[in-house]
């Protein structure tokens, strides 16, 4: 099991283990067993959007703790990218680029969306994914994007189409 509750107490600061030195973070698929971890990691960042046993679920860990999670997620058929969250103490340290990197492989070659907040489209941009248009996305994600931007979010749709 992952240790969620783990981190560094100030979250200015990376995590290093007691000889000083910065532990290596390993990305893997997690396990239906982490998923009680997995879903107090996301309540803990303040992410509501859970989890479903279908889902494909990469994690982060540094020094037995769950730093970051990605879901890929089949909805209506689609493939969505969601509940990328990273705890703040551990952001710009590249790992969510990393949980991208191994997540997009498993996509399939099929086009994939997802609602991110708008401050990171470069993000998303750097792994392939471009801004769109409420039109241009099955109609699930088109209200699920209305609802996020009446309940006052900053986001944007973005979709990832699959090269030749």
């Amino acid at each position: 099991m992952i240790n969620c509750r783990q981190a560094a107490t100030d979250p200015k600061q990376p995590f290093k283990s007691e000889s000083g030195v910065m532990p290596a973070i390993s990305i893997h698929e997690a396990s239906v067993a982490d998923h009680r971890d997995i879903a107090a990691f996301y309540e803990r960042c303040g992410y509501l959007g859970g989890l479903r046993a279908n889902d494909t679920i990469l994690v982060a860990v540094r020094a037995g703790s769950l730093v970051g999670v990605v879901r890929l997620c089949s909805e209506h058929g689609i493939v969505v990218l969601r509940g990328m969250q990273v705890l703040p103490n551990f952001q710009r340290q590249r790992i969510g680029l990393s949980l991208l990197d191994k997540c997009l492989p498993r996509v399939n070659n099929a086009i994939c969306y997802c609602v991110p907040w708008s401050y990171l489209e470069q993000f998303y941009g750097s792994a392939g994914f471009e801004r769109c248009e409420p039109r241009d996305v099955p109609g699930f994600l088109s209200e699920r994007y209305s609802g996020y931007l009446q309940e006052g979010r900053n986001v944007i749709l973005m979709q990832r189409v699959p090269t030749a």
